[in-house]
């Protein structure tokens, strides 16, 4: 298994394309499709399966309808995140003045506790806080972690469906995983 991080010029957020032979899945929507591209020709013929989203902020599905487009394939996102797409207030679009809302039939709610793709099993770590859809995706031996946890810190909890005490709680659940890789949705893994 290998990960390959793209930072998004929008918010340096961080988009990660996780390829297990011909199979891979992107995680985050921030960087622009064609650096994305980029990655994968230089990998050769590789099967993008599916779109992971950590949560509905808009600098992490930015580009999201042309993964879509392009890729063809399903996007996964906690159930309350589907809502918060389509809403410029609650994706904090509308709060850096470039207000978005995304909707499309191939954008899915996650399963309750882990999903396979292709030959990808990822376990959900529900970590709503930063927002209440946010959640951690388990692979192997990383963790991606979109805006709950940085090298430096905890995402913010002053922003739409923002919750310390929910922050709290996921903070608590993500204590067992401080032996492995963190992605992080912003900065350098740790």
């Amino acid at each position: 298994m290998k990960v390959y991080k793209l930072t998004g010029r929008h918010i340096a957020s961080n988009t990660y394309v996780v390829l297990n032979g011909g199979n891979a899945i992107i995680v985050d929507a921030g960087a622009k499709l064609q650096d994305v591209l980029n990655v994968l020709d230089e990998l050769g013929d590789i099967n993008v399966s599916a779109v992971l989203l950590t949560h509905s902020h808009f600098d992490h599905v930015l580009h999201l309808n042309d993964y879509i487009k392009h890729f063809d394939c399903n996007v996964y996102i906690d159930i309350k995140g589907i809502n918060n797409l389509k809403d410029p207030r609650l994706n904090a679009s509308e709060l850096f003045r470039m207000p978005i809302s995304i909707t499309n039939k191939r954008i899915m709610p996650l399963p309750e506790n882990t999903i396979t793709i292709g030959d990808i099993v990822v376990d959900i770590v529900r970590t709503h806080g930063h927002t209440n859809d946010s959640v951690c995706y388990v692979i192997d031996d990383m963790i991606f972690t979109g805006d709950t946890i940085f090298a430096d810190g905890v995402g913010r909890v002053d922003l739409p469906t923002s919750s310390i005490s929910d922050m709290q709680e996921s903070l608590l659940k993500l204590e067992k995983y401080n032996h492995i890789i963190h992605y992080p949705g912003h900065g350098d893994d740790f």
